[in-house]
Protein backbone atom coordinates (compact mmCIF):
# COMPACT_ATOMS: atom_id res chain seq x y z
CA UNK A 1 0.00 0.00 0.00
CA UNK A 2 2.81 2.45 0.84
CA UNK A 3 4.59 1.64 -2.39
CA UNK A 4 1.50 2.62 -4.41
CA UNK A 5 1.30 5.89 -2.49
CA UNK A 6 4.98 6.57 -3.18
CA UNK A 7 4.58 5.84 -6.90
CA UNK A 8 1.50 8.09 -7.05
CA UNK A 9 3.38 10.86 -5.21
CA UNK A 10 6.36 10.72 -7.59
CA UNK A 11 4.07 10.62 -10.62
CA UNK A 12 2.12 13.62 -9.35
CA UNK A 13 5.30 15.60 -8.75
CA UNK A 14 6.54 14.81 -12.26
CA UNK A 15 3.22 15.90 -13.74
CA UNK A 16 3.29 19.15 -11.77
CA UNK A 17 6.81 19.89 -13.01
CA UNK A 18 5.67 19.23 -16.57
CA UNK A 19 2.65 21.51 -16.17
CA UNK A 20 4.80 24.27 -14.68
CA UNK A 21 7.33 24.03 -17.51
CA UNK A 22 4.55 24.02 -20.12
CA UNK A 23 2.80 27.07 -18.69
CA UNK A 24 6.11 28.97 -18.54
CA UNK A 25 6.76 28.10 -22.19
CA UNK A 26 3.25 29.18 -23.22
CA UNK A 27 3.68 32.46 -21.37
CA UNK A 28 7.00 33.13 -23.15
CA UNK A 29 5.42 32.35 -26.52
CA UNK A 30 2.44 34.63 -25.89
CA UNK A 31 4.73 37.51 -24.89
CA UNK A 32 6.91 36.99 -27.98
CA UNK A 33 3.91 36.88 -30.31
CA UNK A 34 2.46 40.02 -28.68
CA UNK A 35 5.65 41.93 -29.43
CA UNK A 36 5.39 40.91 -33.09
CA UNK A 37 1.74 41.86 -33.31
CA UNK A 38 2.47 45.44 -32.25
CA UNK A 39 5.26 45.88 -34.81
CA UNK A 40 2.86 46.48 -37.72
CA UNK A 41 0.90 49.31 -36.11
CA UNK A 42 3.10 52.16 -37.35
CA UNK A 43 4.99 52.59 -40.63
CA UNK A 44 8.14 53.71 -38.77
CA UNK A 45 9.11 52.94 -35.22
CA UNK A 46 12.12 52.31 -33.05
CA UNK A 47 12.69 48.69 -32.15
CA UNK A 48 15.04 46.78 -29.91
CA UNK A 49 16.90 44.43 -32.25
CA UNK A 50 18.12 42.29 -29.37
CA UNK A 51 14.56 41.84 -28.11
CA UNK A 52 13.40 40.95 -31.63
CA UNK A 53 16.10 38.31 -31.99
CA UNK A 54 15.33 36.94 -28.52
CA UNK A 55 11.62 36.72 -29.34
CA UNK A 56 12.41 34.94 -32.60
CA UNK A 57 14.53 32.41 -30.72
CA UNK A 58 11.72 31.89 -28.21
CA UNK A 59 9.17 31.26 -30.95
CA UNK A 60 11.47 28.94 -32.91
CA UNK A 61 12.94 27.32 -29.79
CA UNK A 62 11.29 23.98 -30.45
CA UNK A 63 13.07 23.75 -33.82
CA UNK A 64 16.36 25.34 -32.73
CA UNK A 65 17.14 23.24 -29.67
CA UNK A 66 20.92 23.63 -29.86
CA UNK A 67 21.23 27.41 -30.17
CA UNK A 68 23.86 28.90 -27.87
CA UNK A 69 23.62 32.62 -27.12
CA UNK A 70 26.43 34.82 -25.94
CA UNK A 71 25.44 38.24 -24.61
CA UNK A 72 27.64 41.02 -26.02
CA UNK A 73 25.74 44.11 -24.90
Amino acid sequence: MRLRWLVADVTTRDLLKSITHSTERISELVQAVKSYSFMDQAPWQEIDVHEGIENTLIILGHKLKNVHRHARF
